[in-house]
């Protein structure tokens, strides 16, 4: 009887450690819209980013839960495939790194200085 107990609590040990090991995916479904472009070389400002909002130009990034997606750069839109688990995007064979920093979901292409930030927009 000692044995089966051990045997048991070893099983629930085993059992209550992997549920804590085990990652939480990041839920990145849905749309983003550029906030800003971080860049020491051609950075775009929140406030550039509405400028062109208000004009009509916008830029969105939309996820799928199926991991594919579409980047809409102002009306051109091209299809994406992206892994929450990596954190990684793939846009027209270029891979690109994502990240989530107080709610914002950042890009950033690997040896480069810029970021795009992103927001995500609320649904309606």
């Amino acid at each position: 009887m000692k044995t089966l107990r051990k045997i048991l609590a070893v099983l629930l040990i085993l059992n209550l450690l992997g549920a804590c090991s085990s990652e939480k995916k990041t839920d990145l479904t849905g749309d983003w819209q550029l906030l800003r472009i971080d860049s020491e070389t051609d950075p775009l400002s929140e406030e550039d980013m509405k400028q062109l909002r208000d004009l009509g130009l916008n830029i969105v990034l939309t996820l799928r839960e199926d991991g594919t997606g579409t980047y809409d750069i102002m009306g051109g839109i091209s299809e994406v495939t992206y892994d929450a688990k990596e954190m990684k995007l793939t846009l027209e064979g270029y891979p690109v790194d994502m990240r989530i920093e107080k709610g914002l979901l950042i890009l950033s292409e690997s040896g480069s200085q810029s970021e795009l930030v992103f927001e995500r927009i609320p649904e309606e």
